[in-house]
């Protein structure tokens, strides 16, 4: 006669994973959910990387796994969670392609007219 033993997993409650539920996840607050019940791994959030999710994409990169590549142009800053490009003061557009038109200057081109009567530069310096 043969005997089998059937053995039944079931996931263990929040933030705890392995044999017995015995470990803590460590997963930081940019995790998706609690990690693993089997493993512990992280799912980061869009925006963040590294075994608990505590690193925000490296310069350049954005989105879920920062496998995505930022567009932006002209030294603006890119959301490392939207990839949303920042243009730097003089530049215009989602990538800042653009330069401010004549007339208008400063962060997003909202600064316009220049006082004095003095020819206004598209850049600040």
């Amino acid at each position: 006669m043969k005997l089998c033993v059937l053995v039944w997993y079931t996931e263990c409650p929040n933030n705890t994973y392995g044999p017995g539920c015995q470990m803590a996840c460590q997963c930081s607050v940019h995790s998706l959910a609690a990690c693993d019940h089997v493993t512990g791994t992280c799912t980061c959030m869009p925006g963040y990387q590294g075994a608990l999710c505590d690193r925000p994409c490296n310069a350049g990169f954005y989105g879920p796994a920062c496998l995505q590549q930022c567009l932006c142009e002209n030294e603006a800053r890119c959301d490392h969670v939207t990839g949303a490009c920042a243009c730097p003061p003089g530049w215009t557009g989602a990538s800042c392609r653009f330069p401010c038109t004549p007339g208008s200057w400063g962060p997003s081109c909202n600064q316009v007219g220049c006082h004095y009567h003095i020819h206004c530069r598209a850049v600040l310096q």
